[in-house]
């Protein structure tokens, strides 16, 4: 389903490889492993330059140990055997949606999550 949504000035939006935006948006990958505790919320998707989607993320699960990380596998789909950021942290995807593509302004240099600035 592709709604017609867009961002407002300022919005966030989390970043990803297409590989695992794909998974999110079949609502596949049922959560998100970052290296930073991000706050629980609204998130829009992006990949190069474009909005993809929109997520609500639940509160942020801390992977303390290996037994952890391979507890979490079927949500987060992630192959390697070991966490992989000294410290883990996962994001559960409580509700996904695509949106028709909609430009952004990707920073230089900024990695993870980025603030909604038109052309």
């Amino acid at each position: 389903m592709t709604k017609k949504a867009h961002p407002h000035p300022g919005d966030r939006i989390m970043v990803f490889k297409e590989q695992w935006l794909k998974l999110i948006l079949k609502k596949k990958k049922t959560m998100e492993i970052r290296g930073k505790a991000f706050k629980a919320g609204r998130y829009w998707l992006g990949y190069k330059g474009f909005i993809r989607g929109i997520a609500l993320f639940g509160n942020v699960l801390p992977v303390l140990d290996d037994a952890t990380w391979e507890g979490y596998r079927t949500q987060h789909l992630v192959p390697t055997e070991k966490p992989p950021y000294r410290k883990t942290w996962g994001l559960p995807i409580l509700c996904v949606h695509s949106v028709s593509p909609v430009k952004y302004k990707h920073p230089r240099g900024a990695v993870g999550i980025v603030r909604y600035r038109t052309q």
